[in-house]
């Protein structure tokens, strides 16, 4: 399976892409980043989909497919597109999002008002840095006692 670093895309690029759902298969329309269009004037988008028989991720984009010379003979090295780290970056955040709106539904099933549920599922817990974390615990850590002080 491909390492997909998606550290780096961006909210602009993750907003290109579109998931699908057709017939049980997902896969993604990821629009080209330069807004070209057909020739019918529709917005080109490369479809990005897990494909099963050689467990990668592929896309249809031209840097994921070079063209050929008249020897069959590839013209330069396929490379890694963006649209594979934005489709996977938006396939994340979409499990994230179905994971919190379950458990938002499972407090509303319980008895608790959506709002109440709504606000205890997207709350954040305090977050300290490296740092602090080790400032706090050489401050919390035990001085032992010693007669000769």
């Amino acid at each position: 399976m491909q390492n997909i670093n998606i550290q780096k895309v961006s909210q602009t690029q993750i907003d290109k892409a579109r998931r699908i759902e057709h017939n049980g298969e997902i896969h993604y329309l990821v629009e080209n980043s330069k807004g070209n269009l057909d020739e019918n004037g529709e917005v080109i988008e490369y479809t990005v989909r897990y494909d099963k028989a050689h467990k990668c991720i592929t896309c249809t984009c031209p840097a994921m497919n070079p063209p050929t010379d008249a020897n069959g003979f590839l013209k330069y090295a396929p490379r890694m597109c963006w649209h594979i780290p934005a489709a996977v970056a938006h396939a994340v955040l979409y499990r994230q999002e179905r994971r919190e709106q379950s458990q938002i539904e499972s407090y509303v099933r319980q008895g608790v008002d959506r709002e109440t549920a709504t606000r205890v599922v997207y709350a954040k817990g305090a977050s300290y840095t490296e740092a602090q974390v080790k400032q706090a615990q050489q401050r919390n850590e035990r001085n032992l006692f010693n007669i000769l002080r």
